[in-house]
This record gives C-alpha cells, sequence and structure tokens, in this order.
C-alpha cells in the first residue's frame, strides 16, 4: 500500500509538468507507471489470498 501510495504520488508529480523530449522524463514517467501497476497487482493478490 505504502509502495502504490508513494508511487502515485509521484507518477502525479512528474505528470504535472509534462517533458517528453528529455529520454529521463520518459524512463522516469516509466518506471512509476511500472511501480503503480505493480503495486496495485501486488496489493489485489494480497486481499483475494486472505478470503
Amino acid at each position: 500500500m505504502i509502495v502504490l501510495m508513494g508511487s502515485s504520488f509521484g507518477l502525479f508529480l512528474f505528470l504535472n509538468s509534462p517533458d517528453f523530449t528529455n529520454p529521463y522524463y520518459v524512463f522516469g514517467v516509466g518506471v512509476m507507471g511500472f511501480a503503480v501497476v505493480f503495486a496495485a497487482l501486488m496489493l489485489i493478490s494480497v486481499l483475494l489470498k486472505r478470503r
């Protein structure tokens, strides 16, 4: 849950000032997007295992 909240906040900060010409920016957005998806999948799998 902490990773999901932190990475979604970081992704929000990245997307506030887009600069798609900078390769470091594109890499950062990609990593943050991957972290959000991965954390959401892990949270869902943990919640489903508890049932």
